[in-house]
């Protein structure tokens, strides 16, 4: 992972010079948080020799809930936002805009942009927008990942605040429940061959990889993954499950042992734990459709709940990029990340799987279904300008995506969050025509339309960058 890190600290310089992360500020507050996180945990437990360990059940064992939190204010709503012009440019009959602006709630349409627009000596222009945001749920599915993923490097600067010989490229063994071996080989780190969490990170945000995100929820552990992101400052959040998870409540809370296996230390043991955190459910009707295809391929006469799947809201999910990407946003938490941690994090959520060193993709593995708008904005701008750090999500018809977008020339730049609820006739089903007739085509078209609209300045200027784009980057469909 040396050669990445090295990767990462090309745009570190630049990301500083645009603001200073919190942490770096106040280098003691990422420990502070977590280990407070942790003293009110059921487990884990820090005892000698051992960074974590379940505590022994008890009758009087406490049991974090999380009403309590949710009764705190919201999340900081935006000043005074811009609720038509999106509207407006969704509604100006572009292709990939007319099935899904002919029923907005059926296909639960829902978008909010934050702009930026530098000036000459002062701090940029901060403008927003929204559309319907979090008018009907929205199961975001992969997109809730970077929770985990930040909430996996804070559990990291802990084990490091303790004194633990461990960073994202120490050797890690998942030892499970009745099996003699611990596993300790992942063949596609072609740098170590071993199973690392900095190598589980770069897999989950360059091709969404389902099993290392499963190794980061198990890693952080079911209930700290949601109290730490709720202290951080998104209470919607509940992530209940791993992904492509039993539905057993026990086998989603139980994680396994885990060890750091630091050479020429001691290992560092994260013991077996069950949480006994009860999430609350989501605010809203999870049922959608009036039809869903089930786990067995039949068609059930009814909707599809997502009751017991994990859930945000866009505006908590929009807020955790602005947090990455514009930590001097006013409305982005303070996430306690390092700088070399954030930059890591950013430098994964922008590389492109094709150029990536390792883990190393095919590029009929890599195209661009991991970043959604970008097949849009390259109509617009060529690739060359285009700073894009985003994570999609897709399952079940739903189709999300949330980006920071940066036009390198100019520094205007934007975040999106957007999601689309793609379906024939209101059945809830995972195929990839729904994606291919409705939900792509969409996306394609909102790159490129607010590409026009928040990153050039002068549409005369960008004449041939269709021409300039096409030569820089030839897009598979």
């Amino acid at each position: 992972m040396h050669t990445q890190h090295s990767r990462a600290a090309r745009h570190a310089e630049r990301r500083r010079s645009r603001t200073t992360p919190a942490l770096a500020r106040r280098p003691s507050l990422a420990a502070a948080l977590i280990l407070a996180t942790a003293s009110c945990t059921v487990s884990p437990e820090p005892v000698a020799g051992i960074a974590m360990t379940r505590a022994a059940p008890s009758a009087a064992a406490s049991v974090l809930r999380p009403p309590a939190l949710f009764r705190l204010p919201s999340a900081p709503q935006p000043s005074t936002p811009d609720t038509r012009r999106l509207e407006a440019l969704l509604r100006s009959g572009r292709e990939g805009f007319i099935t899904p602006m002919e029923d907005p709630a059926r296909y639960r349409v829902q978008l909010l942009v934050t702009t930026f627009s530098p000036r000459t000596g002062e701090a940029d222009a901060i403008a927003e927008y929204r559309y319907r945001p979090d008018a009907e749920f929205i199961y975001v599915a992969s997109a809730i990942k970077t929770f985990g993923s930040v909430a996996a490097l804070l559990t990291l600067q802990r084990l490091q605040a303790e004194g633990h010989p461990v960073d994202l490229d120490t050797p890690m063994a998942w030892c499970l429940e009745g099996q003699r071996f611990c596993h300790t080989r992942d063949k596609t780190n072609v740098e170590s061959g071993a199973i690392t969490l900095g190598h589980e990170l770069r897999k989950i945000h360059l091709v969404s990889n389902n099993y290392a995100f499963n190794r980061v929820y198990e890693f952080v552990g079911h209930h700290d993954l949601n109290t730490l992101t709720w202290r951080l400052g998104f209470p919607s959040v509940r992530i209940r499950h791993r992904m492509q998870d039993s539905f057993d409540e026990a086998t989603r809370r139980t994680t396994p042992r885990i060890e750091f296996r630091p050479e020429g230390h001691e290992p560092v043991v994260i013991d077996r734990r069950v949480s006994e955190l009860e999430l609350e459910p989501a605010p809203v009707d999870t049922r959608v459709g009036t039809r869903h295809v089930d786990g067995g391929g039949e068609v059930v006469q009814s909707p599809k709940d997502f009751a017991n799947h994990n859930y945000t809201t866009l505006l908590d999910l929009h807020r955790l990029t602005l947090a990455l990407t514009r930590p001097e946003h006013p409305d982005a938490p303070e996430l306690q990340l390092t700088a070399e941690h954030r930059d890591f994090l950013l430098e994964a959520m922008e590389d492109h799987p094709s150029n990536s060193q390792n883990p190393v993709y095919e590029r009929d593995q890599a195209h661009l279904r991991y970043k959604l708008l970008l097949k849009g904005i390259l109509d617009v701008l060529p690739l060359r300008r285009i700073h894009y750090v985003g994570k999609p999500g897709r399952a079940f018809g739903f189709h999300v995506d949330t980006a920071y977008i940066e036009d390198r020339e100019t520094g205007r730049a934007m975040a999106v969050t957007v999601a689309i609820h793609a379906n024939f006739d209101q059945l809830v089903e995972y195929s990839p025509r729904v994606y291919s007739k409705i939900s792509r085509p969409f996306f394609r078209s909102l790159g490129e339309t607010l590409a026009w609209e928040f990153l050039v300045e002068d549409p005369s200027t960008s004449a041939g960058s269709r021409r300039a784009a096409a030569d820089d980057y030839d897009a598979p469909s």
